[in-house]
């Protein structure tokens, strides 16, 4: 099980970047990458705003979210 979901903007170069680089890292793939813009992606997870996780970083850690620098540190 993943110890952290970390929510990005699919639609965003420099974050799609940010990302692939964060997955190249993660070769214990403790981290989910949730696209907000992914097909499915609302009904999954319903309690996430887009238009908040466009403007800052959001993560969930066990059920707490986590936002901006919080996200960057624990991933």
């Amino acid at each position: 099980m993943a110890e952290l979901t970390l929510f990005y903007d699919g639609t965003c170069p420099l974050c799609v970047n940010e990302i692939n680089h964060l997955k190249r890292l993660d070769r214990a793939q403790r981290i989910t990458f949730e696209d907000i813009h992914a097909e499915g992606f609302t009904s999954r997870y319903p309690d996430v705003d887009r238009e908040e996780a466009s403007a800052i970083l959001l993560g969930d850690v066990h059920g707490r979210r986590i936002r901006g620098l919080d996200v960057t540190h624990r991933a």
